[in-house]
């Protein structure tokens, strides 16, 4: 071939691409990165791209193959805003004149059109409806299901279309006069382009809340709006009704490259698991930018990311309001979470278990469930015997101290659970500090405390005329620096904590949080005590609820210290159980819940003795001895 026809053919190449080749570049890396975010799921991506000049429709399998554009070349138009429907085989979108920089702001009219998903050629592409217009920029109207799309009609008011009949239907009057606003899927509330939130009620768009940013949109579950917020450019969801606003995924965030983390265009997905939005190299502009598409899996119900997105499209090209679905999976068990009524238990105690089976979205699944346990102790029932998605079971302590693992299993899932049972002798008391000065009655306290150092105090403390004041030499070492924090493996109950303090020094402050509760606030030891080297003991009554014993935390500025610490039991909960016998809150249920730091006959109720009147029903086998008993003596009478 001639060199100078050579040319002309590479020139024409250059200046006149076929279609086909404006799709953008997909490497290898790209596309196994698409194929493994898939993970053998079907799904689809829309958006709308100037990849080709016009605005046009363009689509994508999940796993990233099939990559096309899908509505027709039609001379003078754009076709903008395409969303899938909720089972994923038909496309509407928005077609209007061809647009400029300065009318793409305006307030159009235009075509709703219709697609299949599946099309090649653009050839099953429609008009549904003529005279439709946006709420701003390129948002127009929302599938409700798979035969019925909400849209703004020339009058800006909003309505409903359905495919099978052809028939319109007004929803509501919009109170403004330009634009319009799209509804939720359950049509109670709708969102405009100014974010502008109306409640639907009586077939009239009452204005209830005003939000900055833009591309305001509504979750498919009806419960909030989202947008992006006009300072951070953050997107941001706001809760219908209370109008509590949280970011849920941030502009700059870390799971986008670093060249192109300025986000836009947010759309959720009909599932709410994947978020479908654009992101630029810091450009703004919505119509000249290189905006790419993006898609980021997140938990359905905060919207938060669960992985890192994944980039869908590569040109140069303006590439923006896309959406996304994904085909709903077949349910599968994934997790089984356990928890107990308490997670400390006393010898011979009882708690409830329960185990939550989950499919791999969250929602609850059902199977039969099996309980087995080691280290001792009994579960009973030992299995659901159905299909659960909530299964409980009754573990019994065989009197033995130490940790017991419960398993949950269900079709090779298996959830486990750790119990303490601890064999603690109330009056807890707890020697803090150095070992090397030990005191009868009173604990070490290795096995309690976390972080923190031993310090030994060369002075005497004086603990004359201190009320409830430990031996002087628990005095004689403490546990320091800020922060150390104790776990005492308690039983859910009422307690009282003494704290044993003295300081060799003056000035200083420190601070105690109790059950996340900041019981002592700048405690000055000294100047609390009257003097360096003088006992203080500071009392309170804590109550532990959490199932995971007391918690004590430690913090101070120069420094943190206590040399002992005593808890004494006020009432120890044992939350009812499910046992054959009187249900509870029937007039014979009885509580045999005994403190364990009572002595003999006393009763958490305050009542001393056995002989009080306490209407508690006595065992069967001591009626029947009774009984028994005044039968014989009637007979030796006689």
């Amino acid at each position: 071939m001639p060199a100078c026809r050579l040319c002309c053919v590479l020139l024409l190449l250059l200046v006149c691409p076929h279609r086909a080749s404006a799709v953008g570049t997909r490497d290898a890396a790209a596309l196994a990165a698409m194929k493994s975010f898939a993970g053998g799921r079907s799904g689809l991506l829309v958006w709308q791209s100037r990849r080709s000049g016009p605005l046009r429709i363009f689509t994508s399998n999940l796993d990233g193959t099939g990559l096309r554009q899908l509505t027709p070349d039609v001379s003078s138009k754009d076709h903008i805003a395409p969303m899938l429907s909720p089972g994923g085989k038909k496309v509407i979108y928005y077609e209007t004149a061809t647009l400029t920089e300065s009318t793409f702001y305006d307030d159009h009219v235009g075509q709703l059109m219709i697609v299949d998903s599946s099309d090649t050629k653009g050839s099953t592409a429609k008009v549904l409806l003529t005279e439709v217009r946006t709420f701003f920029e390129c948002r127009f109207a929302r599938w409700i299901d798979d035969d019925t799309i909400a849209y703004i009609g020339k009058d800006h008011d909003g309505y409903t279309y359905s495919i099978s009949s052809g028939a319109s239907a007004k929803i509501f009057d919009y109170p403004l006069t330009t634009f319009g606003a799209i509804p939720n899927r359950q049509l109670t509330w709708a969102i405009d382009g100014g974010n502008r939130l109306f409640e639907i009620k009586g077939g009239v768009g009452l204005q209830k809340q005003d939000f900055n940013g833009c591309e305001g949109n509504m979750s498919g579950d009806g419960l909030y709006a989202y947008r992006v917020e006009g300072s951070s450019h953050d997107f941001v969801r706001m809760q219908l009704g209370s109008w509590t606003e949280e970011t849920f995924f941030s502009n700059h965030d870390s799971a986008l490259p670093s060249s192109q983390n300025y986000i836009y265009f947010p759309q959720l997905s009909p599932c709410q698991g994947y978020l479908a939005f654009s992101a630029s190299p810091d450009q703004h502009n919505h119509f000249t930018s290189d905006y790419d598409i993006f898609i980021l899996p997140i938990d359905a119900k905060t919207f938060k990311k669960t992985g890192p997105a994944v980039k869908y499209s590569f040109d140069t090209a303006l590439d923006s309001y896309p959406d996304v679905w994904v085909a709903p999976q077949t349910p599968t068990l994934t997790t089984v979470e356990l928890s107990a009524t308490n997670g400390v238990l006393m010898p011979n105690d009882k708690v409830q278990l329960k185990a939550l089976l989950k499919d791999q979205s969250g929602a609850p699944f059902k199977d039969v469930v099996s309980w087995t346990v080691s280290g001792g102790g009994t579960l009973t029932p030992a299995s659901s015997g159905s299909a659960v998605s909530e299964a409980t079971t009754l573990f019994q302590s065989d009197g033995t101290a130490g940790t017991f693992t419960v398993t949950a299993a269900a079709s090779g899932v298996q959830g486990t659970l750790a119990l303490e049972v601890v064999d603690l002798k109330f009056p807890l008391l707890i020697n803090c500090g150095s070992n090397d000065h030990d005191v009868s009655g009173w604990t070490r306290d290795d096995a309690f405390v976390s972080g923190g150092a031993d310090w030994t105090n060369p002075d005497s403390v004086d603990t004359a005329g201190v009320a409830n004041a430990a031996p002087a030499l628990v005095y004689k070492s403490v546990r320091h620096q800020s922060p150390h924090s104790y776990r005492l493996p308690v039983p859910d109950g009422k307690y009282t904590l003494r704290m044993h303090f003295a300081d060799a020094y003056t000035g200083r402050s420190m601070t105690y949080k109790v059950e996340g509760v900041e019981l002592l606030k700048d405690l000055d030891i000294a100047s609390k005590a009257g003097g360096t080297n003088k006992a203080l003991v500071e009392e309170l009554t804590v109550t532990v609820s959490d199932g995971d014993g007391l918690q004590i935390e430690a913090s101070g500025t120069d420094d943190v210290f206590e040399a002992g610490l005593e808890l004494h039991v006020i009432s120890i909960e044992k939350p009812p159980l499910p046992e054959a016998g009187p249900a509870p809150g029937d007039a014979g249920a009885v509580s045999d819940v005994a403190s364990p730091d009572a002595g003999v006959g006393t009763r958490l109720d305050g009542l001393q003795g056995g002989c009080a009147m306490t209407g508690e029903r006595r065992p069967a086998w001591q009626l029947a001895l009774l009984l028994g008993l005044l039968l014989a003596l009637l007979r030796r009478r006689r």
